[in-house]
């Protein structure tokens, strides 16, 4: 914590100020020109993958600001002075800046720990994985363990961290609360459908 302090940290990342750390400087490792490699081998496994959305969960008060504006980060949200309802109160992870996304299908225990009622669920187009490669960075597990950031990667060797490499072709993750983090705001074109789900019990 007092070496967050000490390196200027915003309070809401002392927790995580290694992952911080990481994501503020993982871009600079990554010249533009290495993007084009990256992105063609990330559009190819894609589609061996067969991998048709990205999927992001919120409150239903937020909908309407979602279709509006896009998704957009809490931090933001907050810089915007936009009314927002919080999924996560404590944000373990850190990541303000980042909107948290799964590949091809919700993060379902993660949904069903914060809503007994229900939550607006949005389908994006993963589309998006390559057309701002430079915004997305891959946490095979649930970014708010703690050591998370160890297992922060950008690019094609974070995408293929994401599976199981025994399931070659399943567009699933090896594990549901696998993230994807996207540090920027994500368009409003790039929803695909939305829906309300409800009962905790039909999924």
């Amino acid at each position: 914590m007092m070496e967050a302090k000490k390196a200027g940290v915003p309070t809401h990342y002392a927790q995580n100020y290694m992952g911080y750390a990481y994501v503020k400087n993982i871009g600079k490792l990554l010249p533009k020109e290495f993007y084009a490699d990256e992105v063609a081998l990330i559009r190819k496994e894609m589609k061996m993958r067969g991998i048709t959305k990205l999927v992001h969960f919120s409150p239903y008060p937020n909908k309407d600001s979602i279709l509006r504006n896009g998704l957009l980060s809490r931090a933001e949200l907050r810089r915007r002075g936009m009314p927002f309802k919080f999924t996560d109160e404590k944000r373990l992870d850190g990541f303000l800046d980042a909107v948290c996304l799964s590949i091809s299908n919700c993060n379902w225990p993660m949904l069903w720990s914060k809503y007994i009622g229900g939550a607006e669920i949005f389908e994006l187009d993963p589309a998006i994985l390559v057309d701002m490669p430079e915004c997305v960075v891959y946490c095979p597990i649930n970014a708010a363990k703690t050591g998370s950031y160890s297992q922060l990667k950008m690019g094609y060797e974070g995408f293929r961290s994401m599976f199981d490499p025994q399931k070659p072709t399943s567009p699933m993750t090896a594990i549901p609360q696998a993230e994807v983090l996207f540090f920027g705001t994500i368009p409003p074109r790039y929803i695909k459908n939305f829906y309300y789900k409800k009962k905790h019990y039909d999924r």
